[in-house]
């Protein structure tokens, strides 16, 4: 995978020598220490994150009717419920999800990875099974058009950008994947974790048209959960996700 070496960043002080692979070996090496192990276990995450996810999806119907607006208000419910939860009663949650000293390059590592993920699963899962089952392709958007008002464009890079995968890292990743992990073991938690993921993008108004949506999903969440048990920090998971839904609001924005 490439002979090991060490280089000196521009902007690092004299005598910092950053350590890494050629390639994908750099970017799936673990950086440092795992993370402490996690206090709360699966079915006590699963439960604050439906409550949240029902108290959002209430406030959803009263007050968004726009579908990226109301994915915006769900998610976020779900994660006060989270953030609050682990505050109360999880006070090293931090820990136990990983946290780097440094984010900023585990982020840049971790964002090629999410560029080169997108690649992969666009061509070898989603563009396929579009064809199959004649859906729109990866970013088609849905039958979105150019005549979104600028609030509604602003509630997709909200949504992708922003809310989205930081809501989900920190469940489906943070809390799920790690209390499994520590139950079962890496294989289960990282099948489990991926397909509740998938779960999450099922569309209860067309089901039948979910299933590329829901399958990327799926294939997503496989990616991120290696990534973050290489990696063993949130950061890393939450920046792939980032530059995945980046790459695929560019392809929508230039085919509307």
């Amino acid at each position: 995978m490439g002979r090991r070496h060490t280089e000196t960043l521009p902007g690092v002080e004299p005598g910092a020598r950053l350590q890494h692979d050629a390639g994908m070996a750099s970017i799936l090496r673990r950086p440092g220490p795992p993370p402490a192990a996690p206090t709360w276990r699966w079915w006590e995450a699963s439960g604050v994150f439906a409550a949240g996810y029902l108290a959002g999806d209430l406030l959803r119907a009263r007050l968004a009717p726009d579908r990226d607006l109301g994915i915006v208000l769900v998610e976020g419910t779900w994660t006060l419920f989270l953030l609050a939860w682990l505050r109360g009663f999880h006070r090293g949650w931090t820990r136990s999800v990983g946290w780097p000293a440094r984010p900023w390059p585990e982020a840049r590592e971790a964002a090629v990875f999410g560029a080169i993920l997108y690649g992969v699963i666009a061509l070898a899962v989603a563009l396929p099974l579009s064809r199959i089952l004649g859906a729109a392709g990866p970013g088609a958007g849905g039958g979105r058009t150019a005549e979104e008002s600028p609030a509604e464009v602003a509630a997709v890079l909200a949504s992708a950008l922003l809310v989205a995968p930081a809501a989900e890292e920190l469940f489906f990743r943070g809390l799920l994947y790690r209390a499994l992990r520590a139950r079962w073991g890496a294989v289960p938690a990282w099948v489990v974790s991926a397909l509740a993921f998938g779960l999450v993008h099922l569309s209860r108004e067309d089901p039948t048209g979910s299933v590329v949506p829901v399958t990327v999903a799926v294939c997503l969440g496989l990616g991120l959960a290696l990534l973050y048990e290489r990696r063993g920090n949130l950061v890393a998971p939450l920046a792939a996700h980032e530059a995945f839904n980046a790459i695929g609001v560019l392809v929508l924005l230039t085919r509307t």
